[in-house]
């Protein structure tokens, strides 16, 4: 392991420990962050390069780190580190999806995850037709709502009009953002009533 001495300057200390964050030296860091964090306790960025590290050395998910929530606290504009969070989750989301993908697609050759007539918000929301938060809605869609004639009715309506809004506003990240917060909603409220996230086939 590296071993360094603190620096007087923090925002010395902070480049430093970016520098090494960069190059992937985790292990070396977490010694002179302890000691930044004992010189400046009330200073968000010690917390918070704390929680960076654990996240990329143990895999230590931020909303579970008390570095982190100790960071969130301290900072005046803890904005810029939930950014950060939510764009580290949304590489982890697109990641499991192509893993589950590629198993799918090892198993059956032939599956088409570009499907037609698949749910396109929620498709492009979560960047695949194969993952659990779409296997959710299309279970949904094919068990509930497809069960009765104003279900039958809003999926028609909503397969006519959903493409025109993907087509239009699918690129922009207040449509992905806005959706995502509605369907994330929805998701968890359908999994809590029983309906599974697993792998789905559509039932037509």
């Amino acid at each position: 392991m590296l071993i360094f001495t603190i620096i007087n300057n923090i925002d010395s200390s902070i480049e430093a420990i970016n520098k090494f964050i960069e190059n992937g030296l985790y292990e070396g860091t977490i010694e002179l962050i302890k000691q930044i964090i004992e010189e400046y306790p009330y200073d968000y960025r010690g917390w918070w390069q704390m929680a960076l590290v654990e996240y990329h050395l143990y895999g230590q998910w931020f909303d579970d780190n008390i570095n982190y929530q100790k960071a969130l606290t301290l900072a005046d504009d803890p904005k810029i580190i939930k950014e950060y969070r939510d764009r580290k989750y949304k590489e982890y989301k697109e990641k499991e999806c192509k893993k589950l993908l590629e198993k799918i697609e090892t198993i059956d050759p032939l599956h088409d995850s570009t499907n037609e007539n698949g749910c396109y918000i929620a498709t492009c929301v979560y960047g695949s037709y194969d993952c659990p938060e779409v296997w959710t809605l299309r279970r949904f869609r094919d068990h509930i709502l497809d069960a009765t004639w104003y279900g039958k009715i809003f999926i028609k309506f909503y397969y006519t009009v959903s493409p025109v809004f993907v087509k239009w506003f699918g690129e922009t990240k207040i449509f992905k953002s806005l959706f995502e917060k509605i369907l994330n909603k929805l998701i968890l409220h359908l999994n809590k009533k029983g309906i599974e996230n697993t792998l789905y086939k559509d039932k037509y």
